[in-house]
């Protein structure tokens, strides 16, 4: 039989009431390949999953056998999966799971020299004595590059010096004092941080330099932060003494969710960084007080959920917009506030993706994509002084009389939210809103998906409509993408 080569592998492991089974397949679950099948000489990631409990040691003795009788000299990574949850299993049954998913992780790490790479996804398994995983890992801790973690697992790393880690992601909640729960950590290594459940005061327990001078993490690009509350620390007070403890030189990406803590002095650690993505969840109402254009360097910010004051979030969105740094994506908390005041952007012609809660008439939408010619992908929240309706007549009369030389615009997709006149559209009628974000699409010819609140139906015949009556009087074919432009409402 042909053997089937691929880079990354699945084993599936469950076992019937007569025997323990597994199979490999490719990473996508796709199509099944019997093991006997694979070359596994060029695989660099093994991922073993169990698929409901094993309860068999005849799988461990199976598994064994096929990692002894293969070649595995380019695996680099492995992945343990438990796939299942004990809500109705005993105890004894899901303990010797665990126990025998760490023999087969311990048999894997001392059998195969280049695994430099783990993760650990399991519920409700105890793997090794107390969490501790230095007995799975021995030796090869001191090499280890990669270690993550699932959300619920609790493991005892104060044990651990891991000297070469460049990637660390702890999902579980850090419970108590960080100093006997997380593992010995050199900054000068990291490139990868995640932490998703640490208090502010945890981190700075953690990193900070005992001595009182700058904590340099020096490789670092990335860092995921995401800071829970704890019920025994006030995490609404923010520490002068925060400021300028840690530096990044590197630091590229940046995710802050926070929910409670005041960072207006932590956030200024990260100001020299030379951020490339920056995203905020949560509360973050120290940014209304940031330069934005001491990062030169940025290309894409996200704000979402940050639960401001309205003048805070106007703020905030006046000094991103107006910062002249070279933003491709922006995308400032649309779904938070029923409309932000109107802000010309400057400074933003690379943006290609823009998302804001600012509210536009039609005549600010023109004006802000002048602004932004590169931009493909358009949200904003669209609103009209004026009411009452016109007719089709009356809108092609105004097109023919207007200036309708295509802006320069690469607008393909635009959403309007948030209009509560547009829907109103009749037989021979349509509300002057929707007129007037028509005589703005007119000038948009590689636009294709508009969203907006009105019965997609009804809109798409009544643009065909105007794009006929148009033709029809000889005023040109400026109007032929109304044929085919696609209607999405935005309800």
């Amino acid at each position: 039989m042909e053997r089937q080569v691929q880079s990354e592998l699945v084993i599936r492991i469950s076992s019937s009431p007569c025997n323990a089974v597994f199979h490999g397949e490719n990473v996508y679950g796709a199509t099944s390949i019997p093991v006997d099948s694979l070359d596994t000489s060029l695989v660099q990631k093994v991922i073993l999953q169990f698929d409901n409990p094993a309860g068999c040691d005849l799988l461990v003795a199976k598994l064994f056998e096929f990692f002894d009788s293969r070649d595995w000299s380019t695996l680099r990574y492995v992945s343990l999966h438990q796939c299942y949850y004990n809500e109705v299993l005993p105890q004894n049954v899901v303990d010797g799971d665990g126990r025998r998913a760490a023999d087969i992780m311990k048999r894997i790490i001392a059998l195969i020299p280049s695994v430099n790479g783990l993760r650990l996804s399991c519920k409700d398994w105890c793997l090794g004595r107390d969490g501790r995983l230095d007995e799975i890992l021995g030796q090869r801790a001191a090499t280890l590059n990669e270690l993550s973690f699932d959300q619920l697992q609790p493991f005892d790393l104060s044990r651990l010096a891991l000297p070469s880690l460049t990637v660390l992601d702890i999902g579980s909640d850090i419970i108590g004092n960080v100093d006997t729960v997380l593992p010995q950590l050199y900054m000068k290594a990291l490139r990868k941080l995640t932490l998703q459940s640490v208090t502010k005061q945890q981190f700075v327990s953690l990193f900070s330099d005992k001595t009182g001078a700058v904590s340099v993490f020096s490789e670092l690009e990335y860092l995921d932060l995401i800071f829970s509350s704890d019920e025994n620390e006030d995490m609404e007070i923010d520490d002068p003494q925060h400021a300028g403890i840690f530096s990044f030189p590197k630091l590229r990406y940046l995710h802050i969710c926070n929910h409670r803590a005041e960072l207006r002095y932590f956030f200024q650690n990260f100001i020299p960084s030379p951020l490339a993505r920056l995203r905020f969840y949560g509360r973050c109402g120290y940014m209304k007080d940031i330069d934005f254009s001491v990062f030169g360097q940025l290309e894409e910010i996200s704000i979402s959920r940050c639960f401001l004051q309205l003048d805070e979030a106007a703020e905030i969105h006046r000094r991103v917009v107006t910062a002249g740094i070279p933003l491709r994506l922006v995308s400032l908390g649309l779904n938070c506030y029923p409309g932000l005041p109107y802000i010309k952007p400057t400074g933003c012609s690379l943006v290609r993706k823009y998302a804001t809660a600012a509210v536009m008439d039609a005549v600010q939408l023109s004006e802000t994509l002048v602004q932004m010619p590169l931009v493909f992908r358009f949200a904003f929240k669209y609103h009209s002084m004026n009411t009452g309706s016109v007719t089709i007549e009356e809108i092609v009369n105004t097109l023919a009389n207007a200036d309708m030389s295509p802006l320069n615009s690469k607008l393909e997709v635009l959403q309007a939210l948030g209009s509560q006149n547009i829907a109103s559209i009749g037989v021979n009628s349509l509300s002057t809103e929707l007129a007037e974000m028509i005589s703005v699409i007119a000038r948009l010819p590689m636009l294709q998906i508009l969203e907006i609140s009105t019965d997609p139906v009804e809109c798409e015949l009544l643009l065909k409509r105007v794009m006929d009556e148009f033709q029809s009087r000889g005023l040109g074919q400026e109007l032929s993408h109304f044929g085919s432009l696609q209607i999405i409402n935005s309800y």
